[in-house]
């Protein structure tokens, strides 16, 4: 069944883990009556991790995602690109300013300006792409992944303590105890 194709394996030993292959040649391909753009968009933004823990990336990731929820893929290639266009009108030099949100919720804060990277989740789609990576991080402890999430945050908070002269940054301490902390290696 291994050389057939139909279990995967992944790891060495002791830790070695057998799994359903995918059935990668039966998921569609985006055909040509979908816009560029909109393909752009998705490249730019999708990503998914399979249940084998293979990370599919864009249009590709977007195909299998598509075949496993049973939906349209260009009208769902559409929807998906309508809403990230939406969500990045919210961000301005590649952040998004929580400051309003945090003042609508909570009234008064000690905090002065509050910005993210990214959403967590997009409503129907699930986890963006940042998600996927953080989540994938930090379940595997991947120090590699971890630190490409740190070369991709540090550049903008560092553009924030410039801009804004910050003289203090704080961080919020973990809630759950790993050998390869995000904040350590960021």
């Amino acid at each position: 069944m291994l050389i057939q194709g139909e279990v995967g394996k992944r790891g060495a030993p002791p830790s070695v883990y057998y799994f359903l292959s995918e059935e990668k040649d039966k998921v569609r391909t985006v055909n040509d009556e979908v816009d560029p753009d909109l393909i752009k968009v998705v490249d730019e933004n999708y990503m998914i991790l399979t249940p084998s823990g293979e990370r599919l990336n864009g249009t590709v990731g977007f195909a299998y995602w598509c075949q496993k929820m049973k939906l349209p893929l260009s009208k769902t290639i559409e929807e998906y690109a309508v809403m990230c266009v939406k969500f990045a009108r919210h961000k301005k030099r590649g952040l998004i300013d929580g400051t309003k949100k945090l003042t609508l919720t909570y009234g008064e804060s000690a905090l002065t300006k509050l910005y993210y990277l990214d959403f967590y989740s997009i409503d129907r789609f699930g986890k963006t792409k940042l998600g996927q990576l953080l989540l994938l991080a930090k379940q595997n402890q991947d120090k590699k992944l971890i630190g490409e999430l740190a070369r991709d945050v540090a550049p903008k908070v560092l553009s924030l303590i410039d801009k804004y002269q910050i003289k203090n940054v704080g961080f919020v301490p973990p809630t759950v105890k790993r050998q390869v902390q995000l904040m350590v290696e960021l």
